[in-house]
């Protein structure tokens, strides 16, 4: 059927994929097509908890917020394209989530490194999925703890006792991971040299990258170039230090087609 859409999308029954989403239409009218589920927007923000499963026991690392679409990076509508963190949540969230993932632990097995994707607005909190493995925000809360959460399981799964909670760690600066996606601007061919320069770049301003695409490879528009990790003043410094990095990527790394 058709139902009115300023606060409804659709959504493949197939995957969960997020560039499978689709926006409303101008009218603001949507179609329920076959094989497709509608989803409504919430306002409010995304954010993640980093978490491990212990037997009986969980362990939580910390929280981060995240980039869902962020333009600025490039990122198409609703795309995972960062996090940021650690941040504080609602002091009634952290039991309700802990009743969750021992219920996950309980009823499924859930064991190891886990996330769950949250939807916060204020006092209201939607839960969007449960990922039992190494999450996303995880390379953002382990630099800011200092804490490796691989590093704690394996000890976990040696026999070690995990009893004691990890040591809190004051936080001056906020860590932030960043996915800088392709201009829409057609496939751009990797320039070796160029990609060189830049990595060296980045590494006397104290960023490092990861997921580094091989020399000479195409990168098709609107497609993820590279993963980039670094601490800043805060989120909004973040952000416009990863633009300059993505401003850099157009004119230093892509070589002429």
């Amino acid at each position: 059927g058709i139902i009115p859409g300023r606060r409804w999308r659709d959504r493949q029954r197939v995957t969960g994929a997020s560039d499978l989403v689709r926006p409303p239409a101008p009218d603001c009218q949507l179609e329920l097509r076959a094989g497709q589920y509608w989803q409504r927007r919430v306002s409010g923000y995304d954010a993640s908890v980093v978490g491990l499963a212990c037997k009986h026991q969980v362990q939580w690392l910390g929280a981060t917020r995240q980039w869902s679409g962020n333009r600025r990076l490039g990122a198409p509508p609703f795309l995972y394209s960062g996090s940021f963190g650690p941040i504080a949540l609602p002091d009634d969230l952290w039991p309700r989530l802990t009743r969750l993932a021992e219920h996950a632990i309980s009823e499924a097995g859930l064991q190891g490194p886990f996330g769950i994707d949250l939807r916060i607005d204020g006092p209201r909190c939607w839960i969007l999925e449960l990922n039992p493995r190494y999450p996303a925000g995880a390379e953002v809360l382990e630099r800011a703890s200092g804490v490796s959460l691989c590093q704690r399981w394996q000890q976990h799964m040696a026999g070690v006792d995990l009893a004691s909670p990890w040591p809190p760690r004051q936080v001056s600066r906020t860590w932030a991971k960043a996915i800088l996606y392709a201009s829409a601007r057609g496939p751009r061919r990797v320039s070796a040299g160029g990609m060189k320069r830049l990595i060296s770049h980045l590494r006397k301003i104290v960023i490092e990258v990861a997921d580094v695409p091989p020399t000479g490879s195409l990168v098709p528009q609107r497609s993820p170039i590279f993963t980039l990790l670094a601490s800043f003043p805060s989120p909004r410094a973040a952000v416009v230090g990863f633009m300059r990095v993505r401003n850099l990527c157009e004119t230093l790394v892509f070589a002429p087609i």
